[in-house]
C-alpha cells in the first residue's frame, strides 16, 4: 500500500505500508514496487482477523433500541 503525503502522520500502520511524498516520481515508484511485490507479511495491527466474527457476535446479541425524532 501506499500512503501519498502526511495525512497519516504518526498514525499506526502495518510494514506494508510506504509512505511517500506529493511527487509523481516516488507515488510510481512506490506503486510499482508493491504491485510487483508477490507476498506481504501478515500483521495483527488491527487485530487477528477475526474482528468481523466478534462484532457479527455483539450484534447478534445487542438489544436493539432507537428513537428517531424529526425536529423540523
Amino acid at each position: 500500500m501506499v500512503n501519498i503525503g502526511n495525512r497519516q502522520h504518526r498514525r499506526s500502520r502495518a510494514a506494508n505500508v510506504v509512505d511517500v511524498d506529493y511527487l509523481e516520481k516516488e507515488i510510481y515508484s512506490a506503486t510499482e514496487a508493491a504491485i510487483k511485490k508477490d507476498h506481504f507479511p501478515p500483521s495483527e495491527i488491527y487485530g487477528n482477523g477475526n474482528s468481523g466474527e466478534k462484532i457479527a457476535e455483539i450484534l447478534a446479541t445487542a438489544e436493539l433500541k432507537f428513537s428517531k425524532t424529526i425536529s423540523y
